[in-house]
């Protein structure tokens, strides 16, 4: 149609092919509008559906990755406690080996620090020395080593520590 005439100004079987053929454009573009609408709308509810999918996806990784953490917290607080208690018992032990060798030092003799104590000296009593020392120490004297009395005799003796 020609850009200023009239309706009026247009033959009447121009006027009508015109008018049909705008109708006829007109409702091309709205069924082509629609459609292309319905695609549109096709496409978001796609795109929002696989996003809904996305996000419980996501918090499902999430609970798991929390249930993870809670685990590895689990098993580092389980280490934490072996540990603590690895060293008291490693403490334990250590007072216990401490105890042992204070013990077996009250059963050692006296000079050489090596060998069971097995002689009891007479009339003093004291048990404080091995065969083998005290024999080196009779060459030399007949006096008890630790109060100087006179030895008149010994006793071999053993303890069972077991």
């Amino acid at each position: 149609m020609e850009m200023g005439k009239k309706d009026a100004d247009l033959p009447p079987n121009q006027f009508s092919r015109d008018r049909a053929a705008f109708w006829k454009e007109w409702t091309h573009l709205q069924s082509s509008v629609g459609a292309h609408h319905q695609k549109v709308m096709e496409f978001f509810h796609n795109q929002t559906a696989y996003l809904l999918k996305l996000e419980c996806m996501i918090i499902q990784q999430a609970a798991q990755l929390e249930k993870h953490k809670t685990k590895q917290k689990s098993a580092v607080n389980a280490v934490g406690v072996f540990l603590q208690r690895e060293d008291s018992y490693r403490e334990a032990l250590k007072a216990a080996l401490e105890a042992l060798e204070e013990e077996k030092e009250k059963h050692v003799c006296q000079i050489c620090m090596t060998k069971p104590r097995n002689i009891l000296i007479m009339p003093c009593m004291h048990l404080l020395y091995c065969d083998e020392c005290l024999r080196k120490h009779l060459n030399t004297s007949n006096l008890c080593p630790v109060c100087r009395g006179t030895m008149k005799t010994w006793i071999p003796c053993r303890f069972n520590l077991d």
